[in-house]
């Protein structure tokens, strides 16, 4: 089963993405905020298939907690798809050169975000 873990500051996103990505087989692990995921993410044992992360969030933004992502050794190598309603070229570039594999845009269809799920496990 693919393990899918999903960093976005909006509760009702979050919701949406765990029921979603749940109904179509995924596991699911959800964090609020870039500090909670890198608190667990640092003691983290399972493996982690695809990280999606919201790029703008209050505490720490989505192209800040990609860079640490790719610090710690076991996830440097583990995609990641960003969130965005920002269709702006120099925030995605900025985070494809901090480690982004692809992006969404938002509002998205969790279909949408399956489709690339699938298309960077394969």
């Amino acid at each position: 089963m693919t393990k899918i873990f999903a960093v976005d500051d909006s509760a009702s996103i979050r919701l949406y993405m765990d029921k979603s990505l749940r109904e179509m087989g995924y596991a699911v692990e959800l964090a609020e905020d870039g500090d909670v995921a890198l608190d667990r993410l640092k003691e983290h044992t399972d493996p982690i298939d695809v990280f999606v992360i919201d790029v703008v969030m209050r505490k720490m933004d989505g192209i800040t907690l990609i860079r640490h992502i790719r610090e710690i050794e076991r996830f440097k190598d583990t995609p990641v798809i960003v969130l965005t309603n920002l269709n702006d070229e120099s925030m995605i570039e900025t985070a494809k050169s901090s480690g982004a594999n692809c992006w969404v845009s938002k509002p998205f269809e969790a279909e949408k975000v399956a489709e690339v799920i699938e298309s960077l496990v394969q």
